[in-house]
């Protein structure tokens, strides 16, 4: 089993940070067929092959998900396009301060 870790500093608002957490995890539904939900300050996603949580801190996202055997042969592939959606949202919402 392999995972992912991915941590990305912001400086958001609390409102725009939760809509960046729920764009990431719904994306991760569409492409991985995953389920979410909040809990606290998390969105626990799981699913066939993966599961995980996206926290939300102040000034931080961490996501930690654990892949399946099958899903662990595209790691790199998923990391990349996870950080890459974290990247065009977190640079979006900031332009829009």
């Amino acid at each position: 089993m392999s995972s992912i870790s991915i941590r990305r500093s912001h400086n958001l608002t609390h409102k725009q940070a939760v809509e960046v957490a729920n764009q990431v995890s719904e994306e991760l539904a569409n492409q991985y067929g995953i389920e979410t939900s909040w809990s606290g300050k998390s969105i626990h996603v799981s699913g066939t092959g993966l599961s995980g949580e996206l926290k939300l801190a102040p000034k931080q996202f961490a996501l930690d998900i654990k892949l399946g055997f099958m899903l662990s042969m595209f790691h790199d592939k998923i990391a990349a396009g996870i950080e890459a959606e974290f990247d065009k949202l977190l640079s979006t919402k900031s332009k829009k301060k």
